[in-house]
């Protein structure tokens, strides 16, 4: 405990120690036979009762902690400073100026007269004591000053003060064996190897990573993950912090925040690029401190995260004003779901270790009792002897999921919405709120219902309803987005969708009314061109060659069933329709893509709405045992096709299926397009199945209401 700072000591063995008190008077509180006062005496204590009597001690002035460099050895003048770490830190005079000193290290190799600068290091300097020199990476100026928060030493006391005095770098190679595993120095990344294991350590002070520290492990990164006989690669942060994403005391101080903000995100981005891309290696993170916002998503890049059972987790930017990157949207979906990704970006909440584990986005939480290090190698050996089959299983499934685009999308929808985040208002007040640690006037909202760790687990343990029509707004919303910035491009663009109805169906005249009604509350252009019944299949083929032709035409759409009075072949008809305009994807050649497995054109759109929600639901496709009821082109033959493409195991099971209860029974995920209204039972649904209904079915009932393939059941998660 000695070799660690004040703040180190309360985030860790305090905490602990905290929690395993409260753990153990719940334990004993719930173990009451009746909740009275009388009761509750039985189990607390009096200060008196306990054995061990605490001693008040008056809050400790600079006079206590002022070093005395001529007397003080290496190991007093780390101790006094650890002691004041976080706060108030220890007041020092550099060039007639009194600034407060943070993150001391011994050095174990370079010497110095007492409180004289000897070298400086990544933003530290070392200055020499009596019997050796320690390592100060952060100074701070007084309340009153220009800066009054920490920054690295270099930066406050200025790199042309360092020169003039003949200050020089002391460089610390990422393969340095000078210092060895026992003499000690300050470094912030190094690395070692333990056989087919790399270790890549970094420990940032609290966490934070600025634009050079970001590029500085970019490189080291690199380095390692051309090391050819490394089959593991493990990312190791720091005891206290893993990582808390970009530094905003560094971007505060820049002479334009925005744009540091800006390389800030773009240089930690590139390193969770860096681990995502990784096809050599098997990567693993130990996460044995806490981490928050971008350190949560770097985490998680990784193939598989070990954290410490104590360590918490804040997977969010939002109270910042900002939306977050390091491909989040892509790695979250990727681990826990769609639902349980936005919930745990919306509600701004810490989550525990054990908590990110039940959901997925973690694979491990260490129990305290056993040494973290020893049991990250332990598994790392582990996936080295099992690494053949890992990796190839890993490169596999990164081309089958078309991974590089994926990313590059996240990236770019990510990084738009942090560009509009960097130039707000919002962000640059709570940013510099965070930084001078302005005091909040009550307890932020986010905080006072924390009920964020319950409601996760929960999520695929009950009957959760999926909302289809909250589903459908966000889609409307993205959809209206990118029409706008097509027209800020192109302020002449109009896209344009033409529908195309035969006849007069009463059930066709609806689903037209609000096709076109949608497309006007979207900017889209619909066009209703109705034919009567007598038209001809020669005179259908006409009118869809020609909106081929029209380049005002964006999109075209033949409404069925088609209520005609002479034979009409529908598949010709559909087939009629230019590919690249086929936006139902029902022709021969859009549906051959799909079965072909080519899923980046168009899509039939209830099997793609059925995918999204599957999705949304949280639970991974890949490997999945699915049943889909129903074999028709528009739904169930297609729905089969996107899940099998998605690398799920299907069944497609129709009305002469014997054995239908059974395969339902065994199914994680059931999509029912059958036709036939009531025609799975609820009971059939195994706990945390995912149920998808997209067969409506109009039946006579008093009410004529339109029912579902199911059964109604609670304890059914369906949509």
């Amino acid at each position: 405990m000695q070799n660690q700072s004040k703040a180190s000591i309360y985030r860790s063995h305090m905490t602990e120690i905290a929690v395993d008190c409260v753990n153990e008077f719940l334990r004993k509180y719930d173990s009451l036979p009746e909740k009275t006062p009388e009761f509750t005496k039985t189990v607390t204590n009096k200060i008196a009762d306990f054995e061990v009597q605490g001693q008040w001690r008056d809050p400790a002035k600079q006079s206590v902690r002022k070093i005395n460099w001529m007397d003080d050895s290496t190991e007093d003048v780390v101790r006094k400073i650890n002691s004041s770490d976080s706060a108030p830190g220890v007041l020092h005079a550099f060039f007639g100026r009194k600034l407060f000193m943070y993150g001391a290290h011994a050095e174990g190799l370079l010497r110095g007269a007492p409180s004289t600068i000897v070298a400086k290091r990544r933003g530290a300097i070392c200055l020499g004591t009596q019997d050796g020199a320690v390592w100060i990476t952060h100074l701070r100026e007084p309340k009153g000053g220009s800066r009054p928060y920490k920054l690295p030493a270099t930066m406050v006391l200025g790199e042309q003060q360092l020169k003039a005095l003949g200050v020089q770098e002391s460089c610390y190679d990422l393969f340095d064996e000078r210092y060895g595993n026992s003499i000690p120095t300050f470094r912030e990344i190094w690395y070692e190897e333990q056989g087919p294991v790399g270790i890549l350590h970094f420990d940032f002070h609290n966490g934070a990573m600025a634009t050079e520290q970001c590029m500085a492990l970019c490189r080291a990164y690199k380095i390692a993950k051309n090391r050819k006989h490394v089959k593991v690669l493990v990312l190791s942060g720091g005891k206290d912090f893993f990582s808390n994403g970009i530094h905003l005391n560094m971007i505060e101080a820049a002479k334009n925040p925005a744009k540091e903000s800006w390389k800030n995100i773009r240089a930690i981005n590139d390193i969770v690029r860096e681990i995502l891309t990784n096809t050599k290696q098997i990567t693993v993170s130990a996460v044995e401190g806490n981490a928050g916002a971008g350190g949560v998503f770097l985490a998680i890049a990784a193939d598989h995260v070990l954290t410490s059972e104590s360590t918490v987790l804040n997977p969010h930017y939002k109270t910042m004003g900002l939306f977050g990157s390091e491909y989040s949207t892509f790695t979250t979906q990727k681990r826990i779901g769609e639902e349980k990704a936005n919930l745990l970006r919306k509600q701004c909440l810490p989550l525990s270790a054990d908590t990110a584990k039940r959901i997925g986005l973690t694979e491990v939480a260490v129990p305290r009792s056993k040494d973290f290090h020893k049991e990250v190698l332990a598994c790392a050996h582990q996936l080295a002897d099992n690494h053949q089959q890992l990796i190839t299983k890993k490169v596999h499934q990164y081309l089958r999921s078309k991974a590089d685009p994926a990313m590059v999308r996240s990236e770019a929808a990510e990084l738009h919405k942090m560009y509009d985040n960097f130039n707000s208002r919002v962000y640059h007040a709570a940013r510099r709120n965070f930084v001078h640690k302005v005091p909040t006037s009550e307890t932020p909202i986010h905080l006072v219902n924390h009920q964020l760790n319950d409601c996760l687990c929960l999520l695929g343990q009950q009957a959760n309803i999926l909302d289809g029509n909250r589903f459908a707004l966000d889609v409307q919303q993205d959809l209206k987005q990118m029409i706008s910035s097509f027209q800020t491009q192109d302020p002449s663009f109009l896209p344009s969708l033409a529908i195309v109805q035969v006849g007069d169906f009463g059930d066709s005249n609806v689903y037209v009314k609000r096709k076109i009604r949608m497309a006007k509350q979207l900017g889209i252009r619909a066009i209703h061109i109705k034919l009567s019944r007598e038209t001809s299949g020669a005179e259908l083929k006409t009118s869809l060659e020609h909106l081929n032709a029209e380049r005002s035409v964006h999109g075209v759409m033949l409404q069925l069933p088609l209520d005609c009075a002479r034979d009409i072949n529908v598949n010709e008809a559909l087939n009629c329709i230019s590919p690249v305009k086929d936006v139902d994807a029902l022709g021969a050649t859009n549906r051959g893509s799909i079965v072909g497995g080519d899923l980046d054109g168009l899509l039939t759109c209830t099997p793609a709405a059925c995918m999204e929600l599957i999705k949304k639901s949280g639970i991974m496709i890949q490997g999945s045992r699915v049943v889909v009821i129903g074999r028709s082109v528009v739904v169930g033959g297609i729905v089969a096709e996107l899940l099998k493409w998605n690398d799920a195991t299907v069944i497609n099971c129709h009305e002469h299926t014997h054995n239908l209860k059974e395969e339902v029974q065994a199914a994680d995920i059931v999509v029912a397009a059958a036709g036939i209204p009531n025609y799975v039972q609820g009971s059939w649904i195994k706990q945390g199945a995912v149920v998808i209904d997209a067969g409506i079915n109009l039946v006579s009932d008093p009410n004529k209401r339109a029912h579902g393939v199911y059964d109604y059941c609670p304890k059914v998660p369906t949509s």
